[in-house]
């Protein structure tokens, strides 16, 4: 297949970008609205480092929205950090790994909110700094520059 090209929609991992979504075969087509980065990629460029996210991808993203969905409901008119992040769909959310902090990131530079806790236990690091606590907008950016330095954004 040299000289063979499929344009790939780009996903956000820890080690960068990689191809995850074949527009010809439509077999893999998670992160297209969330990620919108395409690029035409040789099918012979394909290294170790790259890999394909399947339907079970799909499936965790659908996961995370729907619990996302049900936490942001569920805890609207609450003002007790303690109990917006002890909610069960946030700690499910959490329990879903590190794989969903592509999902999180994105929903934090939409609409700032309470993922700093999720974030902060899903990566074992904490970019805010004492100065920042208590502010959300200093908070927020804080970790979307994280985000950007690891290859989230």
């Amino acid at each position: 297949m040299n000289g063979t090209y499929l344009q790939a929609v780009l996903y956000t991992s820890t080690l960068g970008y990689y191809p995850c979504g074949d527009v010809a075969s439509n077999t893999l087509i998670a992160g297209t609205e969330m990620y919108g980065k395409t690029r035409d990629c040789p099918i012979e460029s394909a290294s170790w480092q790259t890999r394909y996210i399947d339907r079970a991808m799909l499936q965790l993203k659908r996961k995370f929205e729907h619990l996302a969905e049900e936490w942001k409901r569920e805890t609207i008119n609450l003002s007790s950090v303690q109990e917006i992040v002890l909610n069960p769909a946030y700690q499910r959310i959490i329990g879903m790994g590190p794989d969903v902090i592509p999902f999180i990131l994105p929903q934090l530079e939409r609409c700032p909110g309470f993922w700093f806790w999720a974030l902060r236990c899903l990566t074992g690091e904490n970019p805010v700094t004492q100065e920042m606590r208590g502010d959300v907008a200093a908070m927020t950016e804080a970790w979307l520059n994280w985000g950007r330095e690891h290859g989230y954004l």
